[in-house]
């Protein structure tokens, strides 16, 4: 939940999700607009404006300069949300590679 909130059409938003990046989003950067090459900031506002989801207002309108509005606690909120995703889909990684356990019986957690 954002703390402070993000004004749209006169209504206070709080709810937001993120979801991870897609190879479809960094594409899109460069043909969208052409700043994202120019400028390493607003390529990062473009790039959550893609991730970021927030119930009731509509996906087009949540665009780099929209998050670039963001009061710096808020847009904080989004950023720990998406660097905890990031973490969450590494580790989900991490284990989907790792080798299975040969012994079954063997010790998990330290418990013999």
């Amino acid at each position: 939940m954002l703390i402070i909130g993000v004004n749209y059409e006169g209504k206070i938003y709080r709810d937001f999700s993120v979801r991870p990046k897609k190879v479809k989003d960094t594409l899109s950067f460069i043909e969208e607009d052409e700043k994202a090459l120019e400028n390493e900031k607003y390529l990062g506002a473009l790039s959550v404006a893609k991730q970021l989801k927030i119930p009731g207002i509509p996906k087009k309108a949540i665009t780099p300069d929209f998050i670039l509005e963001m009061y710096d606690e808020d847009a904080a909120q989004v950023l720990d949300a998406v660097g905890r995703l990031e973490k969450k889909i590494a580790v989900f990684r991490k284990k989907a590679n790792a080798p299975e356990d040969d012994d079954p019986g063997g010790q998990e957690n330290g418990v013999p």
